[in-house]
């Protein structure tokens, strides 16, 4: 689970790196030759600033279905198809990303899902986490609800506080 789990966050930071220092590729919501009707009630200027490629939610969504189908074949296959039909294509249909940004996205997630799940780990490293998480078991449930937490809104509050910080 751990090599899964910094396998997603690398993932998702280069994501993001790539969204914020990459050549701005706007979302079809926001071409007006595309002539897109916005479909909710939300400012419609709301995702011009945002940058669409890759999409994190590939990245997210498919490193997440390559790390389950690599223990689980069928639930993996499963999990992908979920994520295609539930999670992604919506997002072409509702014009926040092109294909192409989906499909950046979910070859991203999944090689680096695939690097960090076997390439060999530092010994040293793996025994100084797993003896952290022996010793404080309630701290390494905390965080996991965290993080499991900030994954299923999509690294929403913590962009929130890092922005708000100055951070990014």
């Amino acid at each position: 689970m751990g090599r899964s789990l910094a396998g997603l966050l690398i993932a998702l930071a280069i994501a993001r790196w790539l969204q914020n220092h990459g050549p701005f590729h706007p979302r079809p919501l926001s071409e007006p030759a595309l002539t897109l009707k916005v479909f909710s009630a939300d400012d419609p200027n709301y995702f011009r600033k945002w940058n669409s490629f890759p999409s994190d939610h590939a990245v997210q969504f498919c490193a997440m279905s390559f790390a389950i189908a690599t223990r689980q074949f069928w639930v993996g296959l499963c999990a992908f198809a979920w994520s295609f039909l539930v999670i992604l294509l919506p997002r072409l249909y509702f014009g926040y990303h092109y294909p192409s940004g989906i499909a950046a996205g979910a070859a991203l997630g999944m090689s680096v899902m695939a690097v960090a799940l076997w390439a060999p780990a530092p010994p040293r490293l793996a025994m100084a986490i797993h003896q952290l998480g022996e010793r404080y078991s309630g701290l390494r449930q905390a965080a996991l609800f965290v993080i499991s937490a900030e994954v299923a809104q999509n690294f929403d509050d913590l962009r929130a506080l890092l922005q708000a910080l100055k951070v990014v």
